[in-house]
């Protein structure tokens, strides 16, 4: 048997994503099986085993796609191609909001995922983890590059933290009140994260920084 070349196992991949994503949405997360995502894909069971190890590692995978704005950040830190970081955080959560406002299948998806996590046993945050890991460690980044910055008592530990949490309950909130909300995600959003982030940054970072005016 041929060795399979890197972009057929992505493609592989995202086929099975795209599948799993669309059944989800149509029938409801707890309505389909392993056996009918891989029969829709075209592909073995222990191929979507192999890719995502279960159900739960599926919708898990969506949420991570759909927070690709995090991901695109925690890059540019790594390989240093972040000139201002608080700026391109002001930004990527600017970009964030902003598309999830405005996809209604990516709320969805949210929407099972969150309800996942509000009934989930052990086995859900150990999947999980690696997910919320990254998220954190993203924003723990861009803090400690900006660490001389933070006004006391803030550290960069602190920030990230109050940060991360913040973002989890504006969406998660946002996602159970959706249509009794009065403010948009992009405007309720914006005023409690840049009452945050004024809370922590000095002199030294000018007003229009940390200014989350979301558009729309």
């Amino acid at each position: 048997m041929m060795k399979r070349t890197r972009e057929e196992v992505a493609e592989t991949r995202r086929k099975i994503l795209s599948v799993a994503e669309e059944l989800f949405l149509q029938r409801g997360f707890e309505n389909v099986s392993i056996r009918e995502i891989a029969a829709v894909a075209g592909v073995s069971r222990a191929a979507v085993h192999w890719h995502f190890q279960s159900k739960t590692g599926l919708i898990i995978a969506l949420g991570a796609d759909i927070c690709w704005h995090i991901y695109d950040l925690q890059e540019r830190l790594v390989t240093g191609r972040l000139d201002n970081p608080l700026k391109a955080l002001t930004e990527t959560l600017e970009k964030a909001f902003w598309d999830l406002e405005n996809d209604g299948r990516a709320r969805r998806i949210m929407g099972i995922y969150c309800a996942l996590e509000a009934s989930a046993t052990g086995n859900f945050f150990d999947e999980a983890g690696a997910f919320r890991r990254d998220m954190m460690n993203c924003l723990l980044g861009i803090f400690v590059a900006s660490e001389h910055e933070l006004s006391p008592p803030w550290t960069a530990d602190t920030a990230a933290n109050t940060l991360f949490f913040l973002l989890d309950g504006i969406f998660k909130e946002r996602l159970r009140e959706e249509n009794t909300m009065s403010q948009s995600l992009s405007s309720h959003g914006s005023t409690l994260v840049q009452t945050m982030l004024a809370s922590c940054w000095s002199g030294v970072v000018a007003a229009k920084e940390v200014n989350l005016d979301m558009r729309g």
